[in-house]
């Protein structure tokens, strides 16, 4: 699999960036209690995606990473359709 470029790699994070706020808080559809603070993002090497790091308020030393288009996703739970995650006003 051919790469993409660094630019369009550094087009790719800068995009994300308005869809994930760094130091942005957010909460996860399964865990309304638990907040989590988005902390930059990167790019998954095996497959140029970008990502989305985070951690959770609960543990905050423990970094995640998602790639941006499954925390943009829309979920089924309980029946109802909501986003994956919700930024916190």
């Amino acid at each position: 699999m051919a790469h993409k470029s660094y630019e369009e790699l550094e087009e790719m994070l800068h995009w994300a960036t308005t869809y994930a706020t760094v130091g942005g808080h957010y909460r996860h559809y399964k865990d309304p209690m638990t907040y989590y603070t988005v902390t930059g993002y990167c790019v998954l090497e095996e497959t140029d995606e970008v990502a989305v790091r985070y951690v959770s308020s609960e543990r905050p030393k423990v970094e995640f990473v998602r790639p941006i288009a499954v925390w943009l996703e829309s979920v089924e739970w309980n029946g109802a359709h909501m986003a994956r995650f919700t930024k916190i006003s």
